[in-house]
């Protein structure tokens, strides 16, 4: 038995006392270590002791650097992936907001020239055209409303009880007395200079108003007036009485249908709306105006500069 397992106990001694003397050398350190700390505390305390202390530790529970270094790599991933995604919502973010406010500039700017086109080929000469005609008929009325005949067709009005003289303006009540005049003495001198201011001046004027209107009523903003019907009746019950007058025929001189006194009003209050238009408009894409209806905001031009 010795002589059969002789050979392999002296093969297997050397290794297990080798193992012995290493446990004996780890059993020997620790006791140093604990020695050391028990003469001397402040070598525990000291920053290298700490740090190899610490350093095994950390290699304990930690064994392989290969598992530090991917726990490391997913945090910085995770990190670097919100950092990414957080761009991509800030980036996304203000592209719509940019594109809103283009698509806010570009109706504005639509409105801006929608409103100048209104202003300049509709409302502006309209206005214009109708204060004209109204001013050139009260400065022929005023001309003749001392005429004797007028008084007197005035007086008589009065006399009859007309209880409209009374409600009406004196420009208009002196309007009716002499077309009375005009119409029971056509060839009057009064009829005469009716008949020249009618053919030089308001009738041209009026004709150009309706096809002012004519050629732009998709610039109207809102329901077509009814106005404009009277007033496009009366320029041309108007063009008939001109074509019997060059025949002289002076039976009638008046148009049945009158000329209407809405449409001046009707003008002119369009043309100062969308003059207050523009201006607001003005005021908004320059910056001095507000996104907001209530006027707190920034104008849109100051937006898009502080935004981008």
């Amino acid at each position: 038995m010795v002589s059969a397992f002789g050979p392999r106990l002296l093969a297997l001694g050397p290794r297990r006392v080798s193992s012995r003397q290493t446990n004996l050398r780890g059993i020997a350190a620790d006791l140093r270590i604990a020695a050391n700390r028990a003469v001397v505390p402040e070598l525990a305390k000291s920053p290298g002791y700490c740090k190899l202390a610490n350093s095994s530790r950390f290699a304990r529970l930690f064994p392989s650097w290969r598992e530090h270094a991917g726990v490391a790599m997913f945090a910085v991933g995770i990190v670097n992936s919100l950092f990414l995604v957080s761009g991509l919502a800030i980036n996304w973010l203000s592209v719509l907001k940019r594109h809103e406010l283009d698509c806010r500039a570009q109706r504005l700017h639509s409105e801006l020239e929608r409103t100048e086109r209104q202003l300049a080929q509709v409302f502006g000469p309209l206005t214009a055209i109708t204060h004209a005609t109204q001013v050139g008929f009260k400065s022929f009325v005023a001309e003749h409303e001392e005429c004797r005949h007028v008084l007197r067709t005035l007086r008589l009005q009065r006399l009859q009880g007309d209880q409209s003289l009374e409600k009406e303006a004196p420009w208009i009540s002196n309007c009716k007395a002499l077309e009375a005049h005009i119409a029971l003495r056509p060839r009057s001198r009064e009829g005469r200079r009716y008949r020249g201011l009618v053919l030089c001046t308001l009738q041209p004027l009026n004709r150009q108003a309706m096809d002012i209107a004519l050629n732009h009523t998709h610039l109207i903003d809102g329901d077509f007036p009814e106005c404009l019907y009277s007033l496009y009746a009366h320029v041309i019950e108007m063009d008939s009485l001109l074509e019997r007058w060059r025949q002289r025929d002076f039976s009638a001189l008046f148009a049945r249908t009158p000329y209407p006194m809405e449409v001046n009003k009707w003008a002119s209050n369009e043309f100062q709306r969308l003059r207050q238009k523009q201006t607001e408009l003005i005021l908004e894409l320059e910056g001095r105006g507000s996104l907001d209806p209530t006027g707190g905001g920034l104008g849109l031009t100051s937006l898009l500069l502080k935004c981008f």
